[in-house]
């Protein structure tokens, strides 16, 4: 079956519901939320702010991994910053793939060691939004308020909840070179040595970054 890795890690997703967001409606969608933390509420009275282009993600960086697990489900899904839109599967790392949310309380919280990890880990790990159900220019303005360098991919109905078993975000993947899905980290890091420690374990000493 395509998500092998993903149906092992389905009861762990269970225990990331504690830590991901409580319930949210966009629209007539459904998804999961949380009170928006002062920042997130500050975020959302600034005006639409830019994003980064989704270019060259299907192309994999150079000193990745190759390995055995499932793979991101086949849905096109489009730039948050403008583009043409990619698939999922198409996805290349090695890569970290964060799933998040302008109104998630945690992953307002978790934003500061992600971009702290990201300039830590130079052009070694590539980086990836994944944004669900939400408004796009709240999420642009999101990510400039949290100077965010690093593109995301737009998914207003969360459709990649029910295929990645996914309770809400934040949730994290790591994939490989040829896009294998190497781990999940369920729930919002807490330090910035947390994320990279993540990506040292599931990705490799690819990982080791700019110091």
């Amino acid at each position: 079956m395509r998500f092998l890795l993903l149906s092992r890690v389905g009861v762990v997703g269970l225990l990331g519901l504690l830590a991901a967001c409580g319930s949210h409606t966009v629209g007539s969608t459904t998804t999961t939320a949380a009170t928006p933390s002062a920042a997130a509420a500050t975020v959302n009275s600034r005006p639409d702010g830019p994003s980064v282009p989704c270019t060259a993600l299907a192309t994999p960086l150079p000193g990745g991994s190759t390995g055995s697990g499932g793979k991101l489900p086949a849905l096109r899904l489009d730039c948050l910053g403008g583009g043409a839109p990619i698939r999922l599967v198409d996805l290349r790392g090695p890569a970290l793939l964060n799933l998040w949310a302008s109104w998630c309380g945690p992953c307002a919280q978790e934003a500061q060691y992600l971009v702290a990890a990201h300039q830590a880990l130079g052009d070694a790990v590539r980086f990836v939004g994944l944004d669900l159900s939400d408004d796009p220019a709240d999420a642009r303005a999101w990510n400039s308020y949290h100077q965010v360098g690093w593109p995301s991919l737009e998914d207003p109905n969360s459709s990649v909840r029910g295929p990645l078993h996914v309770p809400g975000p934040p949730v994290t993947f790591f994939v490989r070179s040829d896009g294998t899905v190497a781990g999940v980290h369920y729930g919002a890091f807490t330090s910035t040595d947390e994320v990279r420690a993540a990506v040292e374990k599931k990705l490799g000493p690819v990982a080791k970054g700019n110091g």
